[in-house]
């Protein structure tokens, strides 16, 4: 009598053979969920720890009339007070930047009786990681309240790339703000992302669950949070050669602030003003005085 089952293929045997290309699949599935994750755990590590600029302040302010002050207890800023009756400006600087950034413009704003304020956002200490966003927000919502109680009754915000959306969610979330200005300004840093490496957006998912663990409780904002009810008078200026904060960013922001867009051909990221100074300094003039006097503003087209 001969067995049924040929030698080597038993009912165990074939189970096995069956079972290896499930064990393949999942290995192959966990090997790709591991370098998703820790794809994503790299960036936000990234963002977090590479925001300070390394470039210390002068010790003495370039506004004329102004102090080195602290805001919030711990922050500081340059700080020198309005013309009576005129607005104060908050200069938010981006990340990897500082409050001696983009002090030209202030100056040029001072001489038109403003009051300035620079801040260095809370990053700039050695205390604290980038917060991704909402938590420099909350820091230019310190600064407005600091302007506030010493001597500006007009409060208007002036940001620059990442610190124009934290300007914008400053002003979502504080009445007290009277206009923003947003130049160079991403979404989101996810977005940013997105278009720097010429991926979907989707491969950040992860990104903002993991954000906290690397910033100490931070969380990575967008613009896309700002309800549809935001109503401060918005000005969106976006360079045509801005090759760090794709173009499609101005009009976006636009729509989300239901703002007006200043598009200016052949201008780098941040770099506006040094193509058309007399020109940006204006138009940033027109802005906050048709915005704290509740008139109408036309953008000029020429730079």
């Amino acid at each position: 009598m001969t067995d049924a089952l040929a030698p080597n293929s038993s009912p165990r045997s074939g189970k096995r053979r069956r079972r290896w290309p499930w064990v393949l699949l999942t290995v192959f599935v966990v090997i790709v969920l591991a370098a998703w994750f820790g794809f994503n755990a790299f960036c936000d590590r990234w963002i977090a720890n590479n925001g300070k600029d390394a470039q210390l302040p002068p010790a003495t302010s370039p506004f004329t009339g102004s102090s080195t002050v602290t805001y919030t207890g711990t922050l500081a800023a340059w700080y020198a007070p309005p013309k009576s009756g005129m607005p104060t400006v908050i200069i938010v600087h981006g990340y990897g930047a500082n409050r001696t950034d983009h002090q030209a413009v202030g100056i040029a704003l001072q001489k038109l009786g403003y009051g300035v304020m620079a801040i260095d956002l809370g990053y700039e200490t050695n205390a604290m990681h980038y917060g991704g966003g909402d938590r420099e927000a909350h820091d230019v919502e310190d600064a407005v309240t600091y302007a506030k109680a010493h001597g500006s009754k007009t409060v208007v915000l002036l940001g620059y790339s990442a610190g124009g959306t934290e300007s914008l969610l400053a002003a979502a979330a504080d009445p007290q703000v009277s206009a923003v200005v947003a130049d160079s300004s991403p979404v989101s840093f996810l977005d940013l992302g997105s278009a720097a490496a010429s991926i979907p957006s989707w491969i950040f998912t992860p990104a903002p669950w993991m954000y906290g663990w690397f910033s100490s409780g931070g969380s990575l904002g967008s613009l896309s949070s700002i309800p549809s009810s935001y109503k401060t008078p918005t000005l969106v200026i976006q360079g045509g050669d801005d090759k760090t904060v794709a173009p499609s960013n101005g009009p976006a922001i636009v729509k989300i602030t239901h703002g007006e867009l200043w598009a200016v051909s052949g201008a780098g990221h941040t770099h506006t003003y040094e193509l058309c100074p007399d020109a940006y300094v204006s138009q940033l003039n027109t802005f906050f005085n048709d915005a704290v006097t509740g008139h109408s503003f036309t953008v000029q087209q020429a730079c």
